[in-house]
């Protein structure tokens, strides 16, 4: 069986049909998942208004040969925080963990489960976001004085092993997950390790 690497870039709601490279950095223990892409040297680069804050989608997924359409995954949601002065033109997008970092949370909590508090944070980091929350994390009791730091601060506080969390996000989704109770689970799309992974740490 052939299958063909296909990728979809949207960039402000306009579809990028031409691109040349793109590299997603993507790991629970970094502060903010990243995307840098090159367009292709054919697109006219004086045709895109692309700016610094532009909301960009990234989704991939294989196509069987002889099949019509590809089911494409989205494997990243986040903010263009550089564009390099370039030919062809490139930049770097980071997710909502970033968007976060420029956050500040002004009040403390108290005793507050966990699924509450990932969302108390998130209303006040004006980010709209899914959660998806273990339920056997989901309602351990929060308490930290967070007042002053930022939102990203916040949640990673999860991350301590009084809470036992896994904070990340993938998409439009904010995932909270138990470190120490890990399923396994069917991924939505297999890539090749040799073929699509520059690398792996």
């Amino acid at each position: 069986m052939i299958l063909f690497l296909e990728q979809k870039l949207v960039i402000d709601q306009e579809t990028i049909t031409r691109v040349e490279k793109v590299e997603l950095e993507s790991a629970r223990d970094i502060p903010a998942n990243s995307l840098k892409v090159r367009l292709h040297v054919r697109q006219n680069d004086d045709s895109l208004n692309i700016k610094q804050g532009d909301t960009v989608i990234w989704e991939a997924g294989y196509k069987k040969k002889g099949d019509g359409m590809t089911t494409f995954v989205e494997e990243f949601r986040g903010t263009i925080t550089e564009i390099m002065p370039t030919r062809p033109l490139e930049f770097i997008a980071k997710d909502d963990m970033f968007l976060l970092s420029l956050k500040m949370i002004r009040k403390n909590f108290s005793s507050m489960p966990v699924s509450a508090y990932a969302s108390k944070i998130l209303d006040e980091a004006g980010i709209n976001a899914v959660i998806k929350c273990d339920s056997s994390v989901s309602g351990i009791k929060v308490s930290e004085n967070i007042a002053g730091h930022s939102a990203r601060y916040a949640l990673w506080k999860l991350r301590d092993p009084k809470y036992g969390c896994d904070v990340f996000f993938k998409g439009n989704t904010l995932y909270i997950e138990n470190q120490f109770d890990k399923k396994e689970k069917k991924p939505s799309a297999m890539f090749s390790f040799y073929q699509d992974i520059i690398s792996s740490n």
